[in-house]
């Protein structure tokens, strides 16, 4: 399924105090998400490449077929710099290559390429990644095909306003009486994914027009120039149940009647939506676990890492762990990234990320999806205090804003 989902955070920091029993527990953070966006980090952008480097070659339309492409995920998230990302996963090849010997993933140079209504052009080298779309793909003579799967995050939040196409070209080279030619050929992903931006934001993909806060699926598309597609989807996974024995949309008692009876509830801030937490163990991992829900039933949900540890290298022990258990269930990550103030800390603190994590110089940030959820973990430090949330989210149901005006 292709999606294209907004994502808001659900971090916000503050103090509470659990009564369990005699017993007064105090937590560094509370379990409650805010309506506040978490920008995707600036490393993770794709490095835009200037035109010399894709071009002295011939550029090829696409009368003769050449490439087969499509996306699996496509995805709209915050920008650190306002505005939005794209972050895509997909795959690209060339059907006819050098010598006719066919395509090798090993050999192969792809990027992708956004263009306006002007036929201006930015190209964007995408990270090869094989077997991230979870196809199986064929063309004759073809070698490491899984390598024709790429993930790539652009930042469109300074284009102009206007509308925007959207697709991946490659280099490759045709030997015909012992001259050798270099071409790049190129193919739109398709309407579905031309997008319009508007003050850095993107308001359309297709014919798809949303808002900020609002969460859209795009219709099921596969751009291939051939007749018939060669790529044939491997199924995904289905899950039935959001998280633990729950779904998106359960009751506060559906949960009570699994959970028992929480150790915390309160509500929401700027939202109608209220929580209630529970002391668990996951992974052998000693965490707090808050469910949040609106007038639509359980909506988002919350893990707090409650783990103390005199050595910083365990929070980074602790984290592996935890997204260790999430990759064996949902598998490979979207997106996983060690995210470094700066490359002279990353340098330094090499053999000393406990260290690094504490002082702020490096945070941890992991991306998984599903049909249904999307499920963020993050782990960071402020003031030397390490923090790591995993948080689920489902795509369909959000709480509306808070009702103030019985206060006037």
């Amino acid at each position: 399924m292709k999606r294209i989902v907004l994502l808001f955070d659900l971090i916000v920091i503050v103090l509470f105090q659990i009564c369990i029993a005699d017993t007064v527990v105090t937590v560094s953070q509370t379990p409650m998400p805010s309506p506040a966006a978490t920008a995707v980090p600036q490393e993770m952008y794709a490095s835009r490449v200037t035109r010399k480097d894709v071009t002295g070659a011939k550029w090829l339309t696409d009368k003769q077929s050449r490439i087969n492409n499509g996306i699996t995920d496509f995805l709209v998230l915050p920008s650190v710099n306002g505005g939005n990302v794209i972050s895509m996963t997909g795959w690209s090849y060339a059907t006819y290559t050098t010598d006719s010997k066919g395509w090798d993933g090993k050999h192969n140079t792809t990027y992708l390429y956004v263009t306006n209504e002007k036929k201006q052009v930015s190209y964007y080298a995408v990270t090869t990644a094989a077997g991230a779309t979870g196809m199986t793909h064929t063309t004759a003579g073809g070698k490491n095909m899984d390598m024709a799967d790429f993930t790539c995050i652009i930042d469109v939040s300074g284009y102009p306003d206007g509308t925007y196409s959207i697709g991946s070209c490659h280099h490759f080279t045709i030997t015909h009486n012992n001259k050798t030619n270099h071409f790049h050929q190129g193919y739109t992903f398709g309407d579905a994914y031309k997008f319009t931006i508007m003050n850095g934001t993107i308001t359309k993909i297709g014919n798809i027009v949303f808002e900020s806060n609002q969460s859209t699926s795009v219709p099921k598309f596969t751009a291939t120039p051939t007749p018939k597609p060669t790529a044939t989807p491997t199924p995904k996974p289905t899950y039935e149940y959001a998280i633990r024995k729950l779904k998106w949309g359960d009751s506060k008692e559906c949960v009570k009647q699994i959970e028992g009876e929480p150790v915390l509830k309160g509500k929401m801030d700027g939202v109608k939506a209220d929580y209630i937490a529970y002391e668990v163990t996951v992974a052998g991992l000693d965490c707090y676990l808050a469910y949040y829900f609106c007038d639509d039933g359980l909506y988002a949900a919350r893990y707090l890492l409650n783990e103390t540890h005199s050595n910083e290298n365990f929070y980074i022990d602790d984290y592996n762990t935890f997204k260790n258990t999430l990759t064996k269930k949902y598998g490979s990550p979207l997106i996983d990234t060690e995210n470094w103030q700066d490359n002279s800390k990353k340098s330094y603190y090499a053999d000393r990320k406990g260290d690094a994590l504490s002082y702020g110089y490096l945070k941890y940030y992991t991306w998984y999806t599903t049909d249904e959820t999307w499920i963020e973990m993050n782990m960071s430090a402020d003031n030397y205090i390490i923090t790591m949330t995993v948080d689920y989210r489902s795509k369909t149901i959000s709480p509306g804003e808070a009702d103030y005006s019985d206060d006037v």
